[in-house]
């Protein structure tokens, strides 16, 4: 519901902040009815996203997307878990360099659907830059999964939906780091996310 009146739509086509919301919501297997009442449910108090950048331990960084009511609750809440651990909230633009922003569209496709070929046909699209074939969640089934350019996830998802139902085309934004870090597993990195993942406000973390 936060993530419909923030984004000014019930309406997830027009509403990039719900429809992203709703996906993470079908990815934690949350039933269709409870999703459908969250976006209903009124409320009166007003929601803004806010994106924080921080870096931690151990030479790693992060892009902490939140959506709050009160700024002022969230940025001291971050601060204090960033630094419990030797982490530190970043001015902005001060972590970012370090990641894009990336969409990830996906769909699992049944044996006979041929996913090898709408993967070799998908290479060729604008704005794609990763073609990716896992197992599905079913038997059998095959999960085609593309990568492309943020601004470009419109376009990907219409022509994956030209070949699939629309409906089974499922995407969602996330913060793509440049180059990728091995940690200790004491780290105190991981004491940090996990700080942020139990923070209400905090709806992602890269």
């Amino acid at each position: 519901s936060a993530a419909a009146k923030a984004g000014g739509s019930p309406d997830p086509a027009q509403n990039p902040g719900l429809a992203a919301a709703i996906q993470r919501a079908k990815a934690a297997s949350m039933p269709k009815d409870s999703i459908k009442k969250a976006i209903e449910k009124k409320t009166d108090r007003m929601f803004e996203e806010v994106l924080y950048e921080g870096t931690g331990p151990d030479g790693s960084a992060m892009m902490i997307e939140s959506l709050t009511d009160n700024r002022k609750r969230t940025a001291p809440a971050m601060r204090a878990i960033l630094s419990k651990y030797d982490g530190r909230l970043c001015a902005t633009g001060e972590a970012a360099w370090m990641f894009t922003k990336g969409a990830f569209v996906s769909a699992e496709m049944e044996p006979h659907e041929c996913a090898e070929e709408l993967a070799e046909e998908s290479m060729g699209w604008d704005g794609i830059e990763d073609v990716e074939l896992v197992g599905g969640e079913h038997d059998g089934n095959t999960r085609l999964i593309l990568t492309c350019e943020a601004k470009q996830q419109g376009s990907i998802r219409a022509a994956m939906g030209a070949h699939l139902e629309a409906a089974r085309v499922e995407w969602s934004l996330e913060w793509i780091p440049s180059n990728l870090i091995t940690l200790p597993k004491d780290s105190g990195f991981f004491h940090i996310l996990e700080g942020l993942e139990e923070n209400d406000d905090v709806q992602q973390v890269a």
